[in-house]
């Protein structure tokens, strides 16, 4: 009966251990899935990503006025949407040994020239772009084989390590008979693989991966090869990983950044719950995720830029809103997130302008100007060049390296 008990108490501490990680992993994370986004109650300006949702932020340029600090943003008298948004590898030609394992083989052979696909299944990848390129988000590994294995083989032992990966990471195989590459998670019970191919994003907007994480995709690395007796090479050494991770850091720090605009009431006037709710919809905006309201791209329909309430807590209820006021709105876009963020502040910012004219209200900078059209011209400017800027770099704003970064 004590033993029974024990094995119990041992599951139930196992449970927990998994969740507590799942929760940290997620807690982890800056992109506000699921989160409302801590909103700056004025600023009609370029704010990095990580202090609009966090404060404490640092001027992006101290000579031009439409850019500045989130702290300098906030007022007294407003209260802040302050919502809660060992090596991996050794060299080609070295063995990589398990302590206690038989060393699994090491393919000989160079990277496949296309990765699988990351986006859509059978559609194949250029290979990873020469050392020092934003382009590259991933490490990867090519574990190779001749016999097919059953999907739910491979993913029985993938499954036992892949939970402790913090990054967004995939499982690809050469499926059996056509050859083609797919996510093998995605595919049918029946379907074998041969080669497969492993990857890990080395950084996102929670930051770059750690050497422990590494260790961890190595480890799981080398189960999968023990375990189905399969040859397999990495893309590189830890270090080079490591390094590619902080240049893809600096590179997110440095253009992960909010372009805002604020709607506010004159004086002490407040915006009723219903007549934002008449020049938000008029304007063709339309609550959605996070409830809050996004302009949409008319091509695809995702959300270009965004509206929330500037205080607590910072979303609507839309079955509220009779009851419903607020001393302003915030407007923002993330960016390098959008394909032309130049023209897309342009169509915010005449969005922004046609909600205030509506409400009777005036849009504010971060310092509590009001934003006139030489100084939103200014901020398009800025994020024009933030946009060329990226392009230069190697990572176009809105493309698909892009939205994964960011």
């Amino acid at each position: 009966m004590e033993l029974q008990t024990a094995l119990i108490l041992l599951g139930v501490v196992a449970l927990a251990v998994v969740f507590a990680v799942s929760w940290f992993r997620d807690r982890g994370r800056r992109i506000f899935h699921g989160k409302v986004p801590k909103v700056p109650p004025v600023g009609g300006s370029l704010v990095r990503s990580r202090d609009f949702f966090f404060g404490k932020p640092e001027k992006l340029d101290a000579d031009e006025p439409t850019l500045g600090r989130l702290d300098e943003e906030f007022d007294e008298e407003f209260d802040s949407a302050s919502v809660d948004a060992a090596e991996i590898a050794a060299e080609a030609d070295t063995d990589l040994q398990r302590p206690g394992r038989p060393s699994p083989k090491v393919a000989p052979s160079q990277p496949p020239a296309t990765q699988p696909p990351l986006v859509e299944e059978g559609e194949p990848m250029d290979a990873p772009d020469d050392e020092g390129s934003v382009r590259q988000l991933d490490y990867w590994v090519r574990i190779s084989g001749d016999e097919p294995v059953e999907r739910d083989q491979i993913l029985s032992i993938y499954r036992e390590h892949e939970y402790l990966l913090e990054h967004a990471h995939t499982i690809h195989g050469r499926a059996v008979p056509d050859g083609k590459w797919c996510d093998i998670e995605h595919q049918p019970e029946s379907t074998s693989f041969t080669d497969l191919v492993m990857t890990l994003q080395l950084c996102d907007r929670g930051g770059p991966v750690t050497e422990s994480e590494l260790t961890r995709f190595n480890n799981l690395v080398f189960a999968l090869a023990e375990s189905l007796d399969r040859q397999f090479k990495f893309q590189g050494t830890v270090e080079e990983a490591l390094a590619q991770a902080v240049r893809l850091d600096r590179f997110c720090q440095d253009n992960d950044v909010f372009a805002i605009i604020n709607i506010c009431g004159e004086g002490d006037r407040q915006f009723k719950g219903q007549e934002v709710l008449r020049a938000v919809e008029g304007s063709g905006m339309r609550y959605g995720d996070l409830k809050v309201f996004h302009g949409p791209d008319s091509a695809n329909g995702e959300a270009l830029y965004s509206l929330a309430n500037m205080v607590k807590p910072g979303f609507f209820e839309l079955d509220k809103m009779k009851e419903f006021s607020t001393p302003g709105l915030t407007m923002f876009m993330s960016v390098p997130r959008c394909a032309s963020p130049a023209d897309v502040f342009t169509r915010m910012a005449y969005v922004a302008g046609k909600i205030s004219n509506q409400l009777g209200g005036v849009m504010l900078d971060q310092k509590k100007q009001m934003l006139d059209d030489a100084s939103v011209k200014q901020i398009r400017r800025q994020v024009e060049e933030m946009g060329q800027d990226m392009t230069r770099k190697g990572m176009a704003p809105g493309s698909e390296e892009a939205l994964r970064l960011f």
